[in-house]
């Protein structure tokens, strides 16, 4: 009885026409600080501090994508990486306002589609540490977006991407959790992921645009808004650990 072939979680294609490859599902700059002397991936375990786990590498799936997707979707997170830490490459510096980081000058497809491949990524993986994410038939529309490279509007599956300087000043920017689920006060749907840093809380509903944070959220005409707070954000317990400097 022959095996049903395995196929790209994205485009479908299926070996052997097309070489399936590991992928990441958190964007591969996450990882810079966090490998050993040895390229490991070291993984705090949160509930228990004292506990390392060393992995080959971060968080990621074998035989996910296929060479073609993979390639099309490291053009965004290279996009991502260079604009939010300073690569040479990236002209654009954003402006403290009213205590906040906007960024504008942005280009919003390659932004949009790098924000967009990360929620779809999580949820479309069978990594056991992204099972909260759970995103029903918004899997589907997420990967129609990512596949065809349509960014869609400012309103689909915005996300909030919040700095905690105290925290960055104890853990630097060198932390990986996987993501957690919650409602908003508002009733959105929300998941969110830390790494890089950074908290990046995704909106996953149908009124996103009425939100509170709506400002913040990157928009078409290439801005968006790091909001900066001191206040614990959803459901993160910084690990007792000591690491590289803040952002």
């Amino acid at each position: 009885m022959s095996r049903e072939p395995q196929r790209c979680t994205l485009c479908g294609a299926s070996e052997p026409e097309v070489h399936l490859c590991k992928s990441h599902i958190i964007p591969e700059f996450a990882y810079g600080g966090l490998y050993d002397s040895s390229h490991k991936f070291v993984e705090l375990q949160t509930g228990s501090p004292q506990r390392q786990v060393r992995r080959p590498t971060g968080l990621y799936q074998r035989k996910f994508l296929c060479d073609s997707c993979e390639g099309r979707l490291s053009v965004h997170e290279q996009y991502a990486d260079e604009l939010l830490y300073g690569r040479p490459r990236c002209p654009i510096r954003p402006q403290l306002i009213e205590g906040d980081l906007w960024f504008h000058g942005i280009d919003y497809p390659h932004f949009k589609l790098f924000l967009l491949s990360v929620l779809w990524r999580a949820g479309a993986c069978s990594v056991p540490e992204f099972s909260e994410v759970s995103l029903g038939p918004h899997q589907e529309n997420l990967r129609r977006l990512v596949s065809s490279e349509t960014p869609g509007m400012w309103s689909d599956y915005p996300c909030l991407i919040v700095h905690c300087p105290n925290l960055t000043n104890l853990v630097g920017r060198n932390f990986v959790i996987p993501p957690g689920s919650s409602r908003s006060g508002e009733g959105h749907r929300t998941y969110c992921f830390a790494f890089g840093g950074l908290f990046w809380d995704f909106f996953v509903s149908g009124h996103t645009a009425r939100s509170n944070f709506s400002k913040y959220f990157l928009r078409e005409e290439g801005r968006f808004a790091v909001l900066r707070t001191d206040k614990p954000w959803r459901r993160f317990r910084p690990p007792a650990i000591e690491s590289s400097p803040a952002l």
